[in-house]
């Protein structure tokens, strides 16, 4: 028989902290997926807002099909000194104007975004690269989207490749 001096009357101050120190660390856990989902969710925008200028771009391309080699730029990325003209003058290309609006469209929508259309090198069609974020020279450059292997897989590459037939 237990007599009123030997039962417990309350929690221990160890008991108390044991279950404040297990409640902050499923409170961190769970702030750690909120930050990986916000990135997640944030990269999902920057694909979504890439692939909307690469159809622009090969819808522009197809509707000025007779002078798609004005639009094939492979050394030159496209980059917008200011917001383009929306009209052509008497001495306009097309082409050049397409390439301006793409940029621009590319730069305000992605961070450090670019554009660049060229000839697939692995598969003989044309393909709209787009590139955006932190650029170290090497993975992360637009040149680096694509190559003679195949378009770039790696999980940390912001590139977006479309290829059309033109």
């Amino acid at each position: 028989m237990l007599s009123m001096k030997n039962a417990q009357a309350g929690v221990s101050m160890v008991e108390v902290l044991i279950a404040v120190l297990v409640l902050a660390v499923g409170a961190l856990g769970f702030a750690g997926v909120q930050v990986v989902a916000m990135q997640k969710s944030e990269d999902a925008n920057y694909r979504s807002a890439a692939m909307l200028i690469a159809q622009d771009a090969a819808e522009r391309i197809q509707a000025n099909a007779a002078n798609i080699a004005d639009y094939l730029n492979g050394a030159a990325v496209a980059t917008p000194a200011s917001v383009p003209a929306q009209t052509c003058g008497a001495n306009c290309n097309v082409a050049d104007l397409d390439l301006a609006q793409l940029a621009w469209a590319a730069s305000q929508t992605l961070p450090n975004g670019q554009v660049k259309i060229d000839s697939c090198d692995f598969n003989g069609l044309t393909c709209v690269v787009l590139n955006w974020g932190e650029r170290d020279g090497g993975a992360n450059s637009i040149d680096a989207c694509t190559s003679g292997a195949g378009v770039n897989l790696s999980e940390d590459a912001n590139c977006l490749v479309m290829e059309f037939v033109r």
